[in-house]
């Protein structure tokens, strides 16, 4: 039995193992490959703090940072709520000179993200803060990359209907407050829009849109609808290993296999009685029109 020299483990006699660098028979023979394999590879993402009422260190947070005018990027329903107007406060009682634009449209386009671009070129901020959920977090990545290195919009757009170029260099700090739970944005190098002229979605990619930190605070969950709720679930769910995504569950059932075990067979009674709260959420009743569920 052998093992490389840069690892602890050990393989069954006569298994290969496969390197960067080499191949390693473990019979004896080390001999270079023309098939290297790389086995390295790097995980990085925001650093998030969570807690009920961390909203509040978003002013400690920024400061810390160095900025002294950010730009508080958010929609017009949530500019009403108290997750803003926490976020202005803290800011405000660090001494920072705290500017509210609420012109997030939900489900983004170039349109508006043209509109919250010109607004943070205008006004020459050193932070960015996202409160809400990924439209606004999403726009506010726009809005940096923008303001910082200005460029046509399909500039840095992913090919292949933009020019892909990559950021050219570090961005000011993004700190995102989300208020919903599905997204995931506030870890992710990822801007999503609508192209309206193509009617085609897309979106710039790159490590340096990442968010510094998320202020995860469930105080800015109480009012999530629960319809949101339970779509995050499901969501969830259709994530994990081992659950079919729909080009594979119809291929499976074309070829005569079994329906697989329900996704809300392991929610609680009351998570599982979702026609109980059908007219709390403005769906449709059966028989009152409205297209039947998929089963």
């Amino acid at each position: 039995m052998a093992s490389c020299p840069n690892s602890t483990r050990s393989n069954p006699a006569g298994s290969v193992l496969k390197y960067a660098s080499q191949t390693i028979d473990t019979k004896g023979d080390t001999r270079m490959s023309s098939h290297a394999l790389e086995t390295a590879f790097s995980i990085e993402t925001s650093g998030i703090k969570f807690g009920p009422g961390v909203t509040r260190e978003v002013g400690y947070e920024m400061k810390r940072l160095g900025a002294r005018r950010v730009m508080v990027v958010t929609d017009p329903r949530m500019a009403q709520h108290d997750a803003v107007s926490i976020t202005m406060s803290s800011l405000k009682d660090e001494g920072i000179d705290a500017v509210l634009f609420d012109g997030v449209h939900v489900e983004p386009t170039d349109v508006s993200f043209k509109s919250a671009i010109s607004f943070a070129s205008e006004g020459g901020f050193d932070g960015y803060v996202a409160v809400g959920g990924g439209s606004s977090i999403d726009t506010a990545k726009a809005a940096n990359l923008y303001a910082t290195y200005p460029a046509d919009l399909l500039t840095y757009v992913n090919a292949p209907i933009g020019e892909g170029r990559p950021v050219p260099g570090p961005l000011k700090p993004l700190i995102a407050i989300p208020t919903t739970s599905g997204t995931g944005s506030e870890t992710t190098g990822v801007a999503i829009f609508d192209l309206l002229e193509m009617k085609a979605k897309t979106g710039i990619s790159h490590r340096a849109l990442r968010p510094v930190m998320g202020l995860v605070d469930p105080n800015n969950a109480r009012t999530l609808p629960r319809m949101v709720g339970r779509v995050q679930r499901v969501r969830r769910a259709l994530s994990r290993p081992g659950v079919l995504h729909r080009p594979a569950l119809q291929q499976a059932r074309r070829a005569g296999a079994p329906r697989p075990p329900s996704l809300v067979s392991g929610l609680q009674p009351h998570q599982r009685r979702l026609g109980d709260s059908r007219h709390r959420d403005g769906l449709p009743q059966p028989g009152q029109g409205g297209q039947r569920p998929r089963r």
